[in-house]
């Protein structure tokens, strides 16, 4: 969310990569039940290492939440006009950004659905310039899409060659996609084709969640797994 040139944005970057490896690093302290960890599964500290990043994340977003209300009142003091597009960061729009986030974690955790899917309309809805959207998500998505991938690792659940056919796959589309779309921009200057595409993702997206989940439901059923069946966090056993 900006931060008056070039080292105010260094320094957010920062912030943000810190936080990406403190998260991890808990991660491989405590370990899974199939990847053993440097403390015991189970301990005092292990619980600990669990519970750890929410306070490092709920800190990190208060404190830019301050940064950005504060830069936000210095602006409107100073009479500084406002550019189209630019997000007024009072603190009813950084609360519901904190709020929708929130939400957008919470979905990518669950659903496996990358945070742009959420984040992007919720950016557009708050008036950003849908090209700004599309890179602030884009960015964000860095973070979330690793320290997920991250997390899968470190519990010893992630299949090395199909996440990397994934990632290769994914960067090859990413980029002819991002090609495609800033030619479309350029050469008819209309900024509503991010959007519409934007809008066309997150529809497939849905339709693509729910028959793949319909789908591997069905499979466990029929092989006798129960799909909601819960596993010990150290055993790995079902409960």
């Amino acid at each position: 969310g900006g931060g008056g040139g070039g080292g105010g944005d260094g320094r957010s970057v920062a912030v943000v990569v810190l936080t990406w490896m403190l998260t991890s690093a808990c991660s491989v302290l405590r370990g899974s039940a199939h990847v053993p960890g440097v403390v015991p599964c189970g301990s005092p500290t292990y619980w600990a290492l669990l519970a750890l990043p929410v306070p490092i994340v709920l800190g990190v977003m208060w404190v830019s939440a301050k940064r950005l209300t504060e830069e936000y009142e210095r602006k409107v003091e100073s009479g500084q006009e406002h550019a189209p597009g630019d997000v007024r960061w009072t603190m009813a729009s950084v609360q519901t950004y904190a709020w929708y986030s929130m939400v957008a974690g919470l979905a990518v955790g669950c659903l496996g659905i990358a945070a742009g899917m959420v984040l992007g309309p919720m950016l557009l809805e708050m008036g950003m310039h849908p090209l700004v959207a599309v890179a602030t998500t884009g960015f964000i998505v860095l973070f979330t899409s690793s320290s997920t991938a991250f997390q899968y690792w470190a519990a010893g659940s992630m299949l090395a060659d199909y996440a990397l056919a994934l990632v290769l796959l994914s960067m090859v589309a990413g980029s002819f996609g991002n090609v495609v779309i800033n030619t479309l921009v350029k050469r008819y200057r209309k900024s509503w084709i991010v959007v519409a595409v934007l809008a066309a993702m997150i529809g497939l997206t849905n339709v693509l969640t729910f028959v793949t989940g319909f789908y591997r439901t069905m499979h466990e059923f029929e092989h006798g797994r129960h799909v909601f069946e819960l596993g010990g966090v150290c055993t790995g056993k079902p409960l």
